[in-house]
């Protein structure tokens, strides 16, 4: 099989570098929907992500003609039925993390993915536990000066020097990374594509 390509509707990295290990061109779209701040409280965080995901998706502009499939993706995480999102500022990371310090929360991603094709979407979510140690609140102003908390679900990146905040995690860890490997699977099945197999067929078509 060639390769597929993929319109990102994200400006993340971590999930444009995850994909393109997975075997996919990738091309980032930009979309309308704003997420930094959003503040919510819902006992149902699976519609509301899945929600977003799909505004994403409908928004998205400049798509390409040669995509094979346009995905978006919204991660938040969620405390005390408490929706947090991206801080805009210095002082909302640091709220947020002190929010999160000691405790355990859970990271929700929304996946809506299209088939260009013939247009069939399909949409999922993704839950993940993640228990945070207790950390000092002179570490968490530290670790907010680095500036990594600012475009992150959360204020934390587990992959980077957020890792050190983390005690224990339930579940999909790439799923805290804003990329639910394990429902991206289950979604690209719906639509008829075997993503473990195509992603070791381009692994092994690269050596």
């Amino acid at each position: 099989m060639s390769r597929l390509r993929i319109g990102l509707v994200s400006k993340s990295p971590r999930r444009y570098k995850l994909l393109k290990e997975l075997g996919f061109d990738v091309v980032v779209l930009s979309h309308e929907v704003t997420t930094e701040d959003v503040e919510v409280t819902t006992t149902d965080p699976c519609s509301l992500v899945i929600k977003n995901a799909m505004r994403k998706l409908r928004s998205a502009s400049k798509i390409p003609k040669d995509i094979d499939y346009l995905l978006a993706i919204d991660t938040m995480v969620f405390i005390d039925d408490k929706a947090l999102s991206k801080p805009s500022s210095k002082h909302g990371a640091l709220t947020y993390l002190k929010f999160l310090n000691g405790k355990c929360h859970e990271v929700y991603s929304g996946v809506a993915l299209r088939r260009v094709s013939d247009g069939v979407e399909v949409t999922g979510c993704e839950g993940t536990v993640v228990c945070f140690d207790v950390i000092d609140d002179e570490a968490l102003r530290l670790y907010v000066e680095t500036g990594e908390p600012m475009d992150k679900a959360g204020a934390y990146a587990i992959q980077d020097l957020g890792k050190l905040l983390v005690k224990e995690v339930h579940g999909d860890f790439y799923n805290v990374m804003g990329l639910p490997i394990v429902l991206l699977k289950r979604l690209f099945k719906e639509l008829g594509l075997d993503f473990t197999k195509y992603t070791y067929e381009q692994c092994l078509k690269d050596k």
